[in-house]
């Protein structure tokens, strides 16, 4: 029986991993170790596509992370995790491939999932993704134990077979945790009506797991797929992130192809699976790229998050580098009179070097500064006054063009990130501009994070945030801050530092 061109194809972005040349492995590698836009102190793959955060967890002493990965080039083939390991959240070294697509059950693609540690257990849950011959999807939910050698062992069979009754083969991403001396688990899902749903299972003992039903959050259509469910708890609040696919602009108004969503919770009713809210959806971040944010408590208390500075269905200019995306940095999630601010952990203050303070001042515009070459591996910080308005060009030429713009206005209280003079990129439906608001008329705060080809800019400490992809050209490393203010006394001022190199491989 003649194969058809597009089995064909499919055949070879499954393939099995054993059956890639040694030698085409190390030229990817070589190749993406070359590249100039390859990031520094964000988690980036050693080689190839780079997908969602999995698996974020604390054990044995060491934070781990995981992420979906295809090492042989920036293709969505058959994924694997990737294993990175840090002692501190910022200083990250690559620990090789966890999970492979070995199995008949994950044969293409161990999907997303989470980690769950029960005494000296130390588990990982994720999704076993397999196709048949005509290309129709099964989807189960696997779990693997670390054995004492720091190897996963696969536990057969899936703890979670099948889809339930009245669901389709889109049913992924669990997330496990504990609650009430129990565990429970979310799991994103389509029901048969082609509607997006979060569905909640029980267990004693994470071995054996009941389905509890829907989880409860919104009578609202969540479009036609909910992916990566997430479900934490901050000062005894519940918050509901999820990615919600095919989501009405209407419900909530988001720019990129599939939101990253955030519910704050009043109350979480575990017997009904219900979250009590006022149903106020918003986006976890307002960038160009940020998905599949992934959200643990740390055994100090804190709540962090990770996101995948990605997003389905695009790409990007690295793709001809044989590598693709990158993560955020790890944030930390507060509630302040009721918001949730998202900002990066304490600890990344230790990858700041020597510090340049900026003081800024003037009548109209205000003077040009430029901060030197180590700009495109920085952290920049701006205290604003009421009434003052500007911008910072980062990564831009000698005369302040080709840069990544953002501007600012402490009046309005809107900061716009504007990527359009970037070149390298190739934008999806024109798509070069977004915008973040936080309160207006008063004084603000901006870090604005530059990693050579990432941004990611925080707004009043976290209020709200702006993350994506850019790719300067001919390793451009200027900044220049401008500035109008109604008083000519006003000054803007700042600091500003180089950041160490904190991925090792």
């Amino acid at each position: 029986m003649r194969m058809s061109a597009e089995n064909r194809n499919r055949r070879g972005k499954y393939k099995n991993y054993s059956e890639y040349e040694k030698e085409h492995l190390v030229r990817v590698e070589m190749q993406t170790a070359a590249s100039a836009g390859l990031p520094a102190y964000h988690i980036r793959p050693k080689s190839g596509l780079l997908n969602d955060p999995n698996g974020f967890s604390y054990y044995n002493g060491l934070w781990r992370l995981f992420y979906q990965a295809f090492p042989f080039g920036a293709v969505h083939g058959a994924k694997s995790w990737a294993a990175v390991v840090s002692r501190d959240l910022v200083r990250w070294e690559y620990r090789g491939l966890a999970l492979l697509p070995d199995t008949e059950f994950d044969s293409h693609g161990v999907f997303s999932g989470s980690a769950l540690t029960i005494g000296d257990e130390f588990l990982l849950f994720y999704t076993g993704n397999a196709r048949s011959d005509d290309g129709a999807r099964r989807s189960c939910q696997v779990c693997a134990a670390m054995d004492k050698t720091g190897k996963f062992v696969k536990r057969f069979p899936p703890f979670i077979s099948a889809p339930p009754a009245g669901y389709t083969a889109h049913f992924r991403d669990p997330q496990a945790f504990s609650h009430g001396g129990e565990y429970r688990m979310l799991l994103g899902a389509q029901n048969e009506t082609l509607q997006g749903k979060i569905l909640v299972y029980k267990s004693k003992d994470a071995r054996n797991w009941k389905l509890s039903g829907e989880l409860d959050f919104s009578e609202r259509f969540m479009g036609y797929m909910i992916e990566c469910p997430n479900l934490v708890f901050v000062d005894g609040r519940p918050i509901l992130i999820f990615c919600p696919q095919g989501l009405a602009q209407s419900v909530a108004p988001y720019p990129n192809i599939h939101p990253n969503m955030v519910l704050v919770g009043d109350a979480y009713d575990d017997e009904t699976n219900t979250i009590l809210s006022d149903g106020t959806l918003r986006n976890f971040d307002d960038g160009f790229e940020f998905y599949a944010a992934q959200a643990m408590t740390a055994p100090d208390g804190r709540v962090l998050a990770v996101g995948w500075v990605g997003l389905p269905d695009t790409d990007t200019p690295t793709e001809k580098e044989n590598w693709a995306h990158c993560l955020s940095l790890i944030r930390e999630l507060t509630l302040k009179e009721g918001r949730l601010f998202s900002y990066p952990v304490k600890e990344t203050e230790t990858l700041r070097k020597e510090r340049r303070d900026i003081s800024v001042g003037g009548n109209g515009i205000w003077p040009v500064r430029t901060m030197g070459a180590e700009a495109n591996r920085c952290e920049l910080e701006l205290r604003i006054p009421e009434g003052v308005s500007g911008s910072v060009l980062s990564a831009a030429d000698e005369n302040g063009e080709n840069a990544l713009t953002v501007s600012f206005d402490s009046l309005s209280g809107e900061v716009c990130a504007d990527r359009s003079a970037v070149t390298g990129w190739r934008e999806q439906r024109g798509d070069t501009v977004r915008k973040s608001k936080v309160s207006a008329g008063r004084d603000m705060v901006l870090n604005i994070f530059i990693d050579r080809s990432v941004f990611e800019i925080f707004i009043n400490k976290g209020e709200k945030s702006i993350t994506g992809r850019f790719f300067p050209q001919n390793g451009n490393g200027n900044i220049f801050i401008t500035a109008k203010a109604p008083d000519p006394g006003a000054k803007i001022k700042g600091s500003f530092w180089g950041m160490e190199a904190s991925v090792k491989f």
